[in-house]
């Protein structure tokens, strides 16, 4: 009990620097108030590094993550695949991650030619993350049991964790962004007020690489992370695509997300 007690403690009040350094730090935590300070301190340690950490995708193929910080070689520790899921998972539910899967199901060629015919198609993919992300916390019928636990949301973590594995996904993939999604997309509304985009017709390119820059970097983002923040822009009716010609004329050689037209609403 006192074991769990300092390891509690220590995942609160230890800097970060100590935290990665740490070697229990890396190993899910069975005792589940050990385990929520765990993610919340892993959630502390993402944010700050999010602009770094936000400039590629996460790309597990195999039983760990060998990426910073999630790995530390000077002490020989890493975290697995299967608590990794479950960190993106808790950052999902802070709204500082998405799943890639459905981006790999509905690929670009097959939202471009859907765009020939409905620009608000463009939503369609931050759907299909919200229902792949419904089913794997549906799936489990004894989730709606935990109602009463002091633990639900970390016992319900787990849960969808598990029917994630249950998917049996090779491949995970997730985006991790700077600052919560919603406040990003607000930010890029302002961003876009700064360059006088609303009413006029501008590319995604140059709404993500303006000269002017952006203090979240926008420009480092990968095309994936770039795709889902104009899905949600769209989905959230702040804005809609618009399809050039140079696009429509030649949409199987022409399928970048950089090229469509953006106008805010």
């Amino acid at each position: 009990m006192n074991l769990d007690i300092t390891l509690c403690n220590s995942f609160c009040s230890l800097d970060e620097q100590t935290l990665l350094n740490f070697p229990p730090f890396y190993t899910e935590q069975i005792n589940l108030n050990i385990l929520h300070s765990q993610l919340e301190s892993w959630h502390r340690i993402i944010a700050s590094n999010a602009t770094l950490i936000a400039s590629k995708f996460l790309h597990i193929t195999d039983t760990q993550c060998m990426d910073a910080p999630f790995t530390n070689v000077a002490i020989n520790r890493n975290i697995n695949r299967y608590f990794l899921v479950l960190i993106i998972e808790y950052l999902i539910e802070q709204k500082l991650a998405l799943w890639l899967e459905p981006l790999s199901d509905l690929t670009m060629k097959n939202i471009f030619m859907t765009l020939v015919k409905d620009t608000n198609a463009m939503s369609t993919l931050y759907i299909k993350h919200m229902e792949f992300r419904d089913n794997l916390r549906t799936m489990d019928k004894n989730t709606e049991k935990l109602k009463d636990s002091n633990y639900y949301q970390i016992e319900q973590l787990k849960l969808t964790r598990n029917n994630y594995f249950k998917c049996q996904i090779k491949d995970t993939r997730a985006a991790l962004y700077p600052i919560p999604i919603d406040k990003l997309c607000e930010e890029l509304k302002e961003f876009a007020k700064l360059l006088c985009l609303y009413d006029n017709v501008e590319t995604v390119y140059n709404l993500f690489y303006s000269p002017l820059g952006h203090k979240y970097k926008f420009h480092r983002l990968p095309d994936e992370h770039i795709t889902y923040l104009v899905s949600i822009l769209v989905h959230n009716k702040w804005a809609t695509i618009i399809l050039p010609p140079s696009v429509k004329n030649n949409i199987e050689y022409n399928q970048n997300i950089k090229n469509l037209g953006i106008r805010f609403i």
